[in-house]
């Protein structure tokens, strides 16, 4: 420790360029990692630099080795912005799955030898649990995106030739949209929102929901962002999908935020509101526990496919548009960027189209 008592920095470990047996290593040490459900950093193990004079290296590479290569790169990936952290290591895990998988099954000690059988067995494998189970559609076409990207990648590093997944027949799942929430099962929601007693992360969560944040905006809210005395609260929006906006809060969601910040006893303005401030929590983590108080109140896919978590904000929604009946306040209250969209998650049929007289018609 220093003089202020803090842990010194742990130094990144650095693989000198050509050091491919450390890079396999390091491969086989993430993958069995990324099974065992760890936490762990994808990138900052192998300097982007190294990766590509490692790649141009005339020499074996095993998938472990292949896993860590493209991790680290698609790790420099996120810090240009190409990216996002989510996005590699959700990409990270299910490569990782992948490798072990080869591991488990074939002898296989350079990733060239990878061929389209063996992706093919990666992505219908059944999936583990009490019992072995044929894996979903929507899981199927995880490990199949999860692939396209590592030998896309192993392409553009010349470590791969072709693509295993060409001419692979993908099936096409009918979409199923979501449906806002009635105000009874709203009520059950609340009621189950508690995971255990004295729990006010979970309640904070359902009323971020109700309060029309997307699980991304839930994630990135902070104390300062909720106006007491106005009784609204700052949702900050997406770069790409959603606009900033304030929006006004119910007297049960400002309850439940009240309670969350008696709980924390937030004296940091930026203390985050429905994460665990002493967790890395992203997006999927809030959308996981919205899914689970849903299952506590009775509302699972099987019951009825069109409640998802969505669902809490489109109830939002449309509760707001049934008051005011004020599409446009519905849209900025959303954060969407048109009618259209604002009307579809609330459930609205779309308007009929102008007719125009007989003499405009066309003939």
């Amino acid at each position: 420790m220093d003089d202020q008592g803090n842990e010194p920095a742990t130094p990144r470990r650095r693989v000198e360029p050509g050091s491919l047996a450390d890079v396999g290593s390091i491969g086989d040490r993430l993958a069995a990692d990324a099974i065992a459900g760890m936490s762990i950093s994808y990138w900052g193990l192998v300097p982007v630099e190294d990766v590509f004079l490692i790649a141009a290296m005339d020499d074996v590479v095993s998938p472990s080795a292949g896993f860590e290569l493209v991790s680290s790169y698609l790790g420099h990936l996120v810090e240009t912005g190409d990216y996002s952290a989510a996005t590699v290591e959700k990409v990270a895990t299910l490569l990782a799955r992948f490798v072990r998988y080869l591991d488990a099954r074939y002898e296989i000690e350079d990733i060239r030898d990878v061929e389209q059988c063996h992706a093919l067995e990666f992505v219908g494998a059944p999936s583990l649990g009490d019992e072995l189970r044929v894996p979903r559609e929507r899981t199927k076409a995880n490990r199949r995106w999860a692939l396209d990207v590592f030998f896309r990648t192993l392409r553009g590093l010349d470590l791969y030739d072709g693509d295993p997944l060409l001419d692979v027949q993908r099936e096409v799942r009918e979409a199923v949209n979501s449906r806002p929430l009635l105000d009874t099962e709203i009520e059950r929601c609340r009621k189950h929102s508690p995971a255990r007693w004295g729990d006010t992360l979970g309640p904070v969560r359902l009323a971020l929901a109700e309060a029309m944040a997307a699980t991304s905006e839930s994630a990135a809210v902070v104390v300062s962002d909720y106006d007491a005395e106005t009784s609204r609260l700052w949702l900050p929006g997406s770069p790409s999908r959603l606009r900033g906006r304030w929006v006004p809060l119910l007297p049960a969601q400002i309850e439940s935020i009240e309670q969350r910040l008696s709980d924390i006893g937030a004296s940091h303005p930026l203390t985050p509101l429905a994460r665990d401030p002493s967790k890395p929590e992203r997006a999927e983590t809030i959308c996981v526990a919205l899914r689970k108080n849903l299952a506590r109140a009775g509302l699972t896919l099987r019951v009825d496919p069109r409640v998802r978590p969505s669902s809490i904000r489109a109830w939002g929604a449309r509760r707001l548009y049934d008051e005011t009946g004020d599409l446009e306040e519905v849209r900025r209250c959303l954060g969407v960027r048109n009618l259209d969209t604002a009307r579809r998650i609330i459930g609205l049929a779309p308007p009929d189209p102008e007719v125009p007289p007989s003499h405009r018609r066309p003939r």
